[in-house]
Parts: C-alpha cells; sequence; structure tokens
C-alpha cells in the first residue's frame, strides 16, 4: 500500500471484483503480515484463491507454492514456483522489454555513451532491465557504464553517484531502474558540467506522476499499465476458480504502456508541456462530463491562463477540444452501433439528450437521424455484390 505501483494494482484487481459480487476480499496490507502464519491461518478460515504482489516474509514463497488452492502472483520473483505444476499462474511486466526500450529510446539522443543506473540493493527487475539494456547497447556497438557503488546511505550514495557521473564521457544517455532512482540521480545533477538534459539525458520506468511531473528538470519514464495488470490478475484468478480442473501454471508477460517524454530527455517549453497535459486529461476524461473548470483545477492555474495557452498552441480552446472529442464519439456510435440515443449521449459525455441533438445538427447539418440513416446507406452501397 505505500508505492503507487502497488496502489494501482489494487486498483485494477478491485475494479474487477465490483463486477464479481461473489467475492469476498481480504486485503492483507504488508509484506511483514504475509507469513506462513498467516497463510496457514486463512486456509484453515476457508480461503480459496490468493493474489500476492508481494513474497511476503521468509518462506512464505515455499508455503504459497504447496498450497492446495489456485493462487496468482504478479510481479514476484521466486524459485518456488518451479514446485507448482498446475493451478497457478505468474503475472510480469516485461523487465527485459523495457530494458531494450530504454536504450532504444536514449540512442535518439546521440549519446556518446549509455549509462545505467540500478536499484541500489541487488533485486531481480533491476537486474533484468540492467542485462537488457546492456545487451541492446552492445549490439550498437555503444559504450555502456554501469554504477555499482549503490548505497542505502544517502549521502554516501549521493557522493558516489557525483562522482560517477563527472567521469562519464559526454553526452550520456543514462536509464535508471525506477523513476525514484532516476530522481535521486537527478538531485545530484546540479552542476553545469552535469546538466540535464544537454549534457545528461535520464530516464526512469514507471511513470509515477509524484516522481516524474514534479523533479527539477521534469522526469522521462517508461510508463507501464499497473491497473491492467491487477484487472487481469483478478480475471485470471476467476479463470482458475471456475476451472473443473486445475488448469497447467503458465507465466504471462505484460508490455510497458509508452514512453513518456518530458524534460529530461527532451528541453520541453513549458508551454508546450502544459498543453500535452491538456490534451491527457481531456483523452482521459472527455466522456465523464468534464468541463474547462474542471481542467483548469486539474493543472492549478487559472483558466483565462488557460485557454490563452491553449489556443496559441492548438488554435482551439479547450471546450471545443473537448467538444470535438465528443462527437467525434457520438459520430461513431451512430455509425457503427444500434444505441438508443439517450445511452450514446450518457456514454459520450453529454448530460442532455437535448442539446447533444441541437449541437449535433448545428455541427453536422443534419440530425443524429438522419446521419445515422444516411451512413447505413453509404455501408450498404459499399458492400461488393455477389
Amino acid at each position: 500500500m505505500t508505492e503507487a505501483s502497488s496502489r494501482d494494482r489494487i486498483t485494477g484487481l478491485l475494479r474487477h471484483v465490483g463486477k464479481m459480487r461473489h467475492w469476498e476480499m481480504r486485503l492483507i496490507q504488508s509484506p511483514s503480515e504475509f507469513t506462513p502464519a498467516r497463510l496457514a491461518a486463512e486456509l484453515a478460515d476457508g480461503v480459496t484463491g490468493i493474489i500476492a504482489c508481494t513474497q511476503g516474509s521468509d518462506g512464505l514463497p515455499e508455503a504459497l507454492a504447496d498450497a492446495a488452492i489456485p493462487f496468482v502472483t504478479v510481479d514476484v520473483h521466486s524459485p518456488a514456483w518451479a514446485r507448482r505444476r498446475c493451478g497457478a499462474t505468474h503475472f510480469y511486466v516485461d523487465d527485459r522489454q523495457i530494458g531494450k526500450t530504454g536504450a532504444n529510446y536514449l540512442a535518439t539522443t546521440n549519446p556518446a555513451t549509455f549509462a545505467f543506473v540500478p536499484w541500489p540493493r541487488e533485486i531481480g527487475w533491476s537486474s533484468l532491465r540492467e542485462q537488457a539494456f546492456r545487451r541492446e547497447v552492445a549490439r550498437r556497438k555503444g559504450v555502456c557504464r554501469v554504477f555499482a557503488n549503490g548505497s542505502t546511505d544517502h549521502e554516501a550514495d549521493r557522493r558516489a553517484l557525483r562522482a560517477w557521473l563527472r567521469e562519464l564521457e559526454k553526452p550520456v544517455g543514462i536509464m535508471c531502474a525506477s523513476d525514484e532512482r532516476a530522481v535521486q540521480l537527478l538531485d545530484v545533477c546540479d552542476e553545469p558540467d552535469l546538466a540535464v538534459p544537454h549534457r545528461i539525458a535520464v530516464l526512469g520506468v514507471d511513470d509515477d506522476e509524484c516522481y516524474c511531473d514534479y523533479s527539477k528538470p521534469t522526469l522521462s519514464s517508461i510508463g507501464l499499465d499497473y491497473i491492467s495488470e491487477g484487472c487481469l490478475a483478478a480475471e485470471e484468478m476467476e479463470r482458475l476458480l471456475v476451472s473443473r480442473h486445475p488448469p497447467k501454471s503458465r507465466t504471462i508477460y505484460l508490455p510497458y504502456r509508452e514512453i513518456v517524454e518530458r524534460q529530461s530527455t527532451t528541453p520541453f517549453d513549458p508551454a508546450e508541456k502544459l498543453i500535452k497535459r491538456v490534451k491527457k486529461f481531456i483523452a482521459d476524461n472527455a466522456f465523464k462530463g468534464i468541463n474547462v473548470t474542471d481542467v483548469a483545477a486539474h493543472l492549478g492555474i487559472s483558466r483565462r491562463l488557460l485557454d490563452l495557452r491553449f489556443k496559441q498552441y492548438s488554435h482551439e480552446t479547450v471546450a471545443q477540444a473537448i467538444e470535438n472529442l465528443r462527437l467525434d464519439a457520438v459520430r461513431w456510435h451512430l455509425s457503427e452501433t444500434d444505441r438508443p440515443f439517450r445511452d450514446i449521449a450518457s456514454r459520450c459525455g453529454f448530460s442532455n439528450i437535448g442539446s447533444l441533438r441541437n449541437l449535433f445538427r448545428l455541427r453536422m447539418g443534419e440530425s443524429m437521424r438522419d446521419y445515422r440513416k444516411n451512413k447505413r446507406g453509404q455501408s450498404r452501397r459499399a458492400k461488393p455484390k455477389r
């Protein structure tokens, strides 16, 4: 519950659980609570499935592998899983793909040197990302350096990072194992010879907005879809629970979502960055009934400044951008579905069917009914004769 990635997984899990009214879910909130004794107590109490997002305490993976109920793990590496031949599924973000993707992306910044900063302690996902990063750099005939002096002592770690950075040939493209590690790196790049992104390009992993949007400079990152990961884990648990015979154990690797560019790899115009955030918020929320005031509140700026900057770069107002996105969705529903007009209005963020009818006629020059009829007629005429 302490990390954004874990909370996102739980969000995805709960979205699926909300559909499964027959489920009763118990949430164990910290690794220290997840012990072999707790597992034995839950089994004795009739628990029928377990989704694990942590290795828990010592001995827990072995006890879980031996449990005679279905279980799903999410980004938990353990040799104990080899003991289980059926009734278990293991989800992992594809750390090898992430490392390779990071190297390919940093290559676009034309570095003289590539570098990787692992997590301070030896940990599986960090090692996999590092190995894949190094292999891809080698394939490109590039030079790769790895920071190997990580320390759990904050000040010692800062000193070692700064000394290591000064020794690297510049410009250098650096991938960090996570956003948290990347922000620690940015924190020591406070001198002209370590300027980001002009001398050092920095890329993190997770796209955790608390780290990425509020670091200085803002942090580019490989975004991972932990919410979908949690939802898929719940769906897989449902599959295991309803199977008449325990299916064979399997492993599923999930791809990264996207690379989100920010100032640590690209020197953004602040206004251009603002426009990207506006467009992303509109794309994510246009169908939820938002208005311009909601967008301004999300960004923490005045509505007047928002409209001024947005129109300057996008040549339309924020209200027009929201309206256009909604109308595009309305047209798609009219052309591709038989849904009633009121249902379409609700799905596309319009609270009033009357206002949608008037707006549609004003913008399209015909009624919604005529638009659907004409589109269906065009579709029939386009079909080849048999």
